[in-house]
Formats: structure tokens, C-alpha cells, sequence
């Protein structure tokens, strides 16, 4: 048995600034990427690097390589001038697992039975280095091995509802806001929780994912599994 996914993304740029936000939105991969604010779209860069190299068939360990393989595929093309730096805050479904691989301050959220759990540490993704204030250690595109990823596997549950998002979005996102948005569609989700752009001091994106466990005809439904690494609770 696995889950349906259905997914929806939103962006809003700033009036007046060139937008480098970008998501991605497939069939089991689903991902958000802040670049940096010059104009050289690096956040598309790395999900279209991200969504070459994952493929079709995902797995916890190609999705941890993907990451390696974005920040060296950034570096490479980048002018010398820092124009190609990017956030990314990705997920895959893997049958019943979901693997979230992280860089950066873009967060990952799991709200399951009203509950928000955020999934991702802001600025992890440097060995040794955290904070949401150190732009250095925020962002893929420095020299390899600079980036580590972070790959975390949790068991899903019906009806769980995944939420990536910048930090143009979060940053004004309260955990009740979460919750409501949980209830919706991923599509009014979406629109419920990335503000609008007259609104906006940074580009915000969000992708919103729910699951629903799909059961053959004449099973029984067992106990709900717990996850296999247990995320903090926002307070």
C-alpha cells in the first residue's frame, strides 16, 4: 500500500523585482528554492537540476545525492560575482516514507490531526553551521563539498498535509495558520497562505501536498504507524 499525493504550488513576486522563488511540483518530488536576490534565477536552476537528476524513482539516497549534485551544478555555472546561490527544501514519497532533504532556511511543515511539526532546521545544511541571520551558510552554490544535505525519512499517515515554503512566506505564518490551511484544498491552501504580492517585502512560495493512503478493495485499515524520527512540535 501507498498514498495519493495531491499537490499545488503558488508564487508571488515582489512589485518591481526580478522573482528567482521557483517550485516543483511532480508526481512524488516536491520542492521550493529560494535564490539569490540577483536576478540570475538560481532558484529554477536548482529545482530543474533537482528534478533531472531524482527522476522519476526516488529514493531517500538519490535525493540526499540530488542535493550534492545541485550545489556543484550551481557552482559551476556561477560567474564569480555569488549570482547563483540557492535555498532548497525538497520531499519525495517513497511508498509509505516521506524524505525531506534541506538546505538552507526554506522549511518544511507536517500537520497531522491538527498538529504542526516543522520538519527542517533554518540554515542547516553547512557541517557544523546553523542560523536563519547567516546568509553564507544559507544557500547552495559555494565550492564542493560546502553543502551537506540533511535527509530525514518519516512515516506518513492519511490524511497528513505537507507544506514547503520560502521565508517570504513563513516569516509571517502563525501555527494556527498551518492548521487552517490543512483543512482546505492544496490549491486554496496555497492561496490562503502566500501573501499577496502589493503585500510583500520578499518573493514568497509555497507548495502544499496531501496524502491519502490508498487501500486495496477488502483490506482491513491497522493502527496509524509512528514516524520514524519524530519531528518537534511548533510551540
Amino acid at each position: 500500500m501507498g498514498f495519493e499525493a495531491t499537490a499545488a504550488a503558488m508564487s508571488r513576486a515582489v512589485p518591481g523585482k526580478q522573482p528567482d522563488d521557483s517550485t516543483l511540483v511532480g508526481e512524488r518530488v516536491f520542492a521550493v528554492a529560494d535564490g539569490a536576490d540577483l536576478g540570475a534565477g538560481a532558484g529554477a536552476r536548482a529545482l530543474a537540476e533537482l528534478g533531472r537528476f531524482v527522476g522519476a524513482y526516488p529514493t531517500a539516497r538519490r535525493l540526499a545525492r540530488a542535493l550534492i549534485v545541485v550545489n556543484f551544478a550551481l557552482w559551476q555555472r556561477d560567474s564569480g560575482d555569488g549570482a547563483l546561490r540557492s535555498t532548497i527544501t525538497a520531499a519525495a514519497c517513497l511508498g509509505r516514507v516521506l524524505a525531506v532533504g534541506h538546505v538552507g532556511d526554506s522549511r518544511a511543515y507536517l500537520v497531522r490531526r491538527r498538529r504542526a511539526y516543522q520538519l527542517t532546521v533554518d540554515g542547516e545544511g553547512r557541517a557544523g553551521e546553523h542560523g536563519v541571520d547567516r546568509e553564507a551558510v544559507q544557500r547552495l552554490g559555494d565550492p564542493p563539498p560546502a553543502a551537506v544535505p540533511h535527509v530525514r525519512r518519516y512515516l506518513l499517515e492519511d490524511g497528513d498535509r505537507l507544506i514547503l515554503c520560502t521565508d517570504g512566506t513563513w516569516r509571517r505564518l502563525r501555527r494556527e495558520d498551518l492548521i487552517t490551511a490543512a483543512s482546505l484544498a492544496p490549491d486554496a491552501a496555497c492561496a490562503f497562505l502566500c501573501p499577496r504580492s502589493a503585500n510583500l517585502e520578499d518573493e514568497a512560495s509555497v507548495v502544499v501536498v496531501a496524502f491519502r493512503e490508498e487501500h486495496p478493495v477488502g483490506t482491513a485499515v491497522g493502527r496509524r504507524p509512528r514516524p520514524l524520527s519524530r519531528p518537534a512540535r511548533i510551540q
